[in-house]
């Protein structure tokens, strides 16, 4: 999971909700592992920023990519 940088320099810290499972991140990626197989809901938040919501399936035994744009508010 990877918001996409600020149009700035400044660092942008984050949260990435999967379920009852938050991690939070700095500016770059994050890597959730044993993610369970099929339709997730992945939240994306980050002070400052308009949250994303984006809906993911997982394929079993793979792994997935997911990007999001967090504009400002």
């Amino acid at each position: 999971m990877v918001p996409e940088p600020p149009d700035d320099d400044s660092t942008v810290s984050y949260t990435v909700l999967l379920g009852a499972e938050a991690v939070e991140g700095l500016q770059g990626a994050t890597r959730l592992q044993r993610v369970p197989a099929g339709k997730l809901r992945v939240y994306i938040a980050s002070e400052g920023q308009q949250s994303a919501i984006v809906d993911v399936d997982v394929p079993a035994n793979g792994s997935i990519a997911v990007r999001a744009r967090l504009p400002k508010r």
